[in-house]
């Protein structure tokens, strides 16, 4: 969808709320600058690299109050407009953000080549950008991570929740689905699917399901539509590739079509900040935990999935 297709008051909306935060957001900054510069000035310390580090990490502040507060009232914004967003409105709030971030990495970048103290300390503006950088890149996938539900229950907007079938334990095809980085297939995910299988838990994963001659589409359309729960091993490979973060958004909108969660996550080689970084909303949900082993890990999920079988 282009800008033209959009209504022209949505456009307007949008254009509102994103300067708004990013002004006020700026504004808080700026105080917060004139305060450490008193502070320092009153301690002959106003040159010095603690002032361009303090400068810095105040304005990535800033970013991330005013990105995150961006997406959050435009989502909440067009929500209250359309209800459930249609796709191409989705899209088009994702190319705006993600244009908006990455161009506030370029003003920030110019502006700190501008500043009179960063030339006169010397520093490099290269790292200041990378810094920046890696903010609206965090923000990015914040924003990903709160659209990809909504994209997907747009798509899924057919499905009703009187419609699908109960969750209890046994009307179901599958217990468990399991949602995972290839690179963590050896380590995690086969070992966890052995172990489930191995007390009587029935469980989709991609080399068990998918063989030659079926579609790979279709064949995870039906394993996340026909499972209980979605066991995601969160890892730095799967946070790395976008394919297991497209299941975990078709999890989550599942789940809310459903009015429940089914999103089972296991922590690993990650700690609360490492998910944290890709997701705030991820870090707070209790995960099971890789190093505490397989089969502490399935006592975890099986006591979620509300039944054990003898095994």
């Amino acid at each position: 969808m282009s800008s033209s297709q959009l209504d022209p008051q949505l456009q307007q909306l949008f254009t509102g709320l994103v300067t708004r935060a990013f002004e006020e957001a700026r504004e808080h900054e700026v105080r917060e600058q004139e305060a450490a510069d008193a502070q320092l000035a009153a301690r002959g310390a106003h040159v010095s690299g603690g002032n361009i580090a303090g400068r810095s990490e105040r304005a990535q502040a800033a970013f991330r109050t005013a990105g995150r507060r961006s997406i959050d009232e435009v989502v909440k914004a067009f929500g209250d407009s359309y209800g459930t967003i249609p796709v191409e409105v989705i899209a088009w709030i994702r190319e705006q953000l993600t244009a908006r971030f990455r161009s506030h990495v370029k003003v920030r970048a110019a502006a700190a080549a501008d500043d009179r103290l960063v030339s006169q300390m010397t520093v490099p503006t290269g790292r200041i950008e990378l810094e920046f950088n890696a903010v609206a890149e965090r923000l990015i996938r914040d924003l990903d991570i709160t659209l990809g539900p909504l994209e997907l229950r747009g798509r899924l907007a057919t499905v009703a929740a009187g419609q699908l079938p109960s969750t209890a334990p046994g009307q179901r095809e599958i217990d468990a689905f399991i949602s995972h980085s290839s690179q963590d297939k050896e380590s995690v995910a086969r070992p966890l699917a052995d172990e489930l299988k191995r007390r009587g838990f029935s469980v989709w994963l991609d080399e068990f399901e998918l063989t030659l001659g079926k579609s790979v589409y279709s064949e995870i359309d039906r394993g996340l539509r026909t499972s209980r729960y979605g066991v995601v091993i969160l890892s730095p490979s799967f946070f790395a590739r976008p394919w297991p973060q497209h299941e975990l958004h078709a999890l989550a909108a599942l789940g809310a079509a459903e009015g429940r969660n089914k999103i089972l996550p296991v922590w690993h080689d990650v700690d609360h900040a490492g998910v944290a970084r890709f997701s705030p909303l991820l870090a707070d949900v209790i995960a099971a935990k890789s190093s505490a082993g397989v089969s502490s890990v399935v006592d975890q999920i099986a006591e979620a999935l509300g039944h054990r079988a003898a095994g």
